[in-house]
Order: C-alpha cells, then sequence, then structure tokens
C-alpha cells in the first residue's frame, strides 16, 4: 500500500490494524521531506484536508511512527536531493524500516 499518510488524527491508529484487519504487509508513506517548509514547497496541496503544511506534516510522522510502533513494515519515500539525507534520517527515526529516495518530476 502506499499513502501519504494524511489522516484526521483520530484515525491515525488506523495504521495499527491494517496488517491485522486488511491483510497488507507493508506499506510506503511519502514523507518527503524532513521538514514543514520544504513539505509545503514540494508536497502539501490544501485539499489534503489540512489547513497547514504543519499539520499535513505532522499526519504523515504520525502515521509512520504509530505503524511502526504497532509492528507494521513501513518504508518511506523521500524527494531527491539537498533535503534527502535529512528526511530519510527522519523517516528512520520515527520508525521506517527503509528509505527509497525518488527524483522530483521535472516541470514542463
Amino acid at each position: 500500500m502506499y499513502t501519504s499518510g494524511i489522516l484526521p488524527h483520530e484515525l491515525s491508529e488506523i495504521a495499527a490494524d491494517l496488517k491485522t484487519n486488511l491483510g497488507i504487509k507493508h506499506c510506503v508513506v511519502s514523507l518527503g521531506c524532513s521538514n514543514p517548509t520544504a513539505y509545503e514547497k514540494h508536497l502539501y496541496h490544501p485539499s489534503c484536508g489540512f489547513d497547514s503544511p504543519q499539520k499535513a506534516f505532522q499526519s504523515a510522522c504520525s502515521f509512520i511512527a504509530t505503524a511502526a510502533e504497532s509492528g507494521f513494515p513501513v518504508e518511506a519515500a523521500v524527494i531527491e536531493g539537498s533535503d534527502s539525507v535529512a528526511a530519510s534520517q527522519l523517516a528512520r527515526a520515527l520508525g521506517a524500516v527503509n528509505v527509497r529516495i525518488y527524483p522530483l518530476p521535472k516541470s514542463s
């Protein structure tokens, strides 16, 4: 399963039930960046359900941590570039078992 990890706070506990109730073996979460400012620049969209990039970024971080704490294997996807090392370190600190680095699509 691939997810943004952006869920309303009261639903973030669903991460703990993914493996048991849905039979999903692991998930990849788009963390993208190491901080809300970079998250706003590269990933945030107002339609995500949160009124600020800080809240959306926190939701993605919380999803990774909640899933990892429940024993659910989480892989994080981060954006290639100057922030990828810090984003990878954050993902691992939150409990991600693996980190994949992806390039941003080229603008036309």
